[in-house]
C-alpha cells in the first residue's frame, strides 16, 4: 500500500480555476464581513451600522477584501492589496517601517498599497467623532511574492511530492528549491509544512511522542495561514486539504469536481442538514493529473464520502478501514477519528441501525455533529 495518495484535478477544474473569481461557483460574493460576529453584509455602510447598534463600536476600522482586518495583518497578494479600505476615520495616518507618520487621505492610503509588496505599515485611524482618543492602529506587513516565482513553486511541489513517496529525502529536496525572498519562502514553506504533517501523520508508529498530532495541527494550520489567502490551484487544493483534516468544513475552499470538494460538501450537509438530501457527486471523463499529496487516512475517508455521497454500496474492505480510524484512538487524530465515526455510522444505519446508533451516541454532544447524532439515533431505522 502506498504511503501517500493524491488528489488529482479534471479537466474541468482546470478551466473553472483559470476563470476570474467571480465565475466560480463554489466561491460567495463579496461582502462585509463583521469581525465581532461574524455576520456579512452587502454593503460597509451596513457594516458601520451594525457595529454601532450591536457592538456599541463607533471607533473607525479596516477592512481588506470586505473583511473587518485584525490589529495585525500579513497581505499576501495584490488582490489583498487592491482592495484596502478605511471606514469611520476622520484622517489617516502612515508610518513605513522605521520612519515616521504622515497623514494620507482614504485614496492616497489605497495607491500605494497597491504597489507595496515587501513593506511594514504603521497605520492610524482617529474617529470621525470628538473622541480623539479612540483611534485605531492596524499594522499591516505586506509580502508579496511574484506570480512566476509562485508558478516555479507549484511546478516543483507537483513534481516532488505530488506523489506516493513522499519522504524526509523528497520533502528536503523541494524544501532545496525555495528562493530566498521572504514571501515566496513562505508561501514554499508552507507546502512543505503540509508535506512533513502528513508524512507524520503516516509514520506516527515512528515519530516520537513529543512530534505527535500536535505538531501535525500546528504545522497544517501555519500551512494553512500562509496558503489561503492564494487563488491557485495547488494553493487552493493544499487549503481545502488541510480544512478536510481539520473538520472545517464551513469555511473551507471549494475544488470543483474534485474528491475534496465531495467529502467537504457531504460532510457538512451531514452536520448542518441532517434531513436533506445528500449531494451526488459527479466526475467528469477526462484527463486527470496529480496536484497534492494527502495522507492514507485522509484517502479513506475521502474515498468513504464518495461512496455515501453517492449511494453506492462501500466495499468491504474500505468499511473495515474505516472502522479501524474510528477505533484508532492515539493512532489517530480526533478530527479523523470524528469523521471515520461518523462516516461508519452512516454506512451502517441501512445494514445494522442499532451499531449505526452506538456510533452515533459517541457524537451526541459533539458541537459539530451533535445534530446529526440526535438525528440519527431518534430517527426510525425504516427511513
Amino acid at each position: 500500500m502506498p504511503t501517500v495518495y493524491w488528489i488529482q484535478e479534471t479537466a474541468q477544474d482546470r478551466f473553472w480555476e483559470s476563470q476570474p473569481i467571480s465565475m466560480r461557483s463554489a466561491h460567495p460574493a463579496w461582502h462585509y464581513v463583521c469581525l465581532d460576529c461574524n455576520d456579512s453584509f452587502e454593503t460597509s455602510e451596513e457594516l458601520v451600522k451594525h457595529r454601532y447598534l450591536c457592538h456599541k463600536l463607533k471607533s473607525p476600522f479596516l477592512t481588506i477584501n470586505g473583511r473587518q482586518a485584525p490589529s495585525e495583518y500579513v497581505v499576501r497578494t495584490s488582490e489583498e492589496a487592491s482592495a484596502i479600505s478605511v471606514h469611520g476615520s476622520s484622517s489617516v495616518k502612515l508610518r513605513v517601517g522605521n520612519g515616521s507618520y504622515e497623514p494620507l487621505t482614504y485614496q492616497e492610503l489605497a495607491r500605494r498599497a497597491k504597489t507595496a509588496t515587501d513593506e511594514s505599515w504603521h497605520i492610524q485611524l482617529e474617529p470621525s467623532d470628538d473622541n480623539r482618543h479612540s483611534y485605531v492602529r492596524h499594522r499591516l506587513r505586506f509580502s508579496i511574492p511574484h506570480s512566476d516565482t509562485l508558478d516555479n513553486l507549484d511546478q516543483d511541489f507537483i513534481d516532488i511530492l505530488a506523489n506516493d513517496d513522499v519522504s524526509p529525502t523528497s520533502i528536503g529536496e523541494f524544501e532545496r528549491t525555495l528562493p530566498e525572498r521572504a514571501a515566496a519562502r513562505e508561501y514554499g514553506g508552507a507546502l512543505g509544512d503540509y508535506a512533513q504533517a502528513i508524512y507524520m501523520k503516516d509514520h506516527q508508529d515512528r515519530i516520537l511522542a513529543s512530534n505527535g498530532v500536535e505538531e501535525q495541527t500546528t504545522k497544517m494550520r501555519r500551512a494553512l495561514d500562509v496558503l489561503q489567502h492564494f487563488e491557485r490551484p495547488v494553493a487552493r487544493t493544499v487549503t481545502s486539504a488541510i480544512q478536510f483534516n481539520l473538520n472545517d468544513f464551513s469555511g473551507s475552499t471549494m475544488v470543483e469536481v474534485s474528491e475534496l470538494n465531495t467529502g467537504i460538501v457531504y460532510l457538512w450537509e451531514l452536520a448542518n442538514e441532517p434531513l436533506a438530501r445528500r449531494s451526488r457527486p459527479h466526475y467528469a471523463d477526462t484527463q486527470r493529473h496529480a496536484i497534492c499529496p494527502i495522507d492514507i487516512h485522509t484517502a479513506t475517508l475521502l474515498s468513504a464520502c464518495h461512496y455515501l455521497a453517492s449511494g453506492d454500496p462501500m466495499p468491504p474492505e474500505l468499511s473495515e478501514n474505516l472502522l479501524d480510524i474510528a477505533l484508532a484512538g492515539s493512532k489517530s487524530s480526533d478530527d479523523d477519528h470524528i469523521k471515520a465515526t461518523v462516516l461508519y455510522a452512516e454506512s451502517a444505519r441501512r445494514t445494522d441501525y442499532r451499531r449505526a446508533r452506538d456510533f452515533a451516541r459517541r457524537l451526541s454532544g459533539h458541537f459539530l455533529f451533535k445534530r446529526w447524532a440526535r438525528h440519527l439515533i431518534g430517527a426510525n431505522h425504516h427511513e
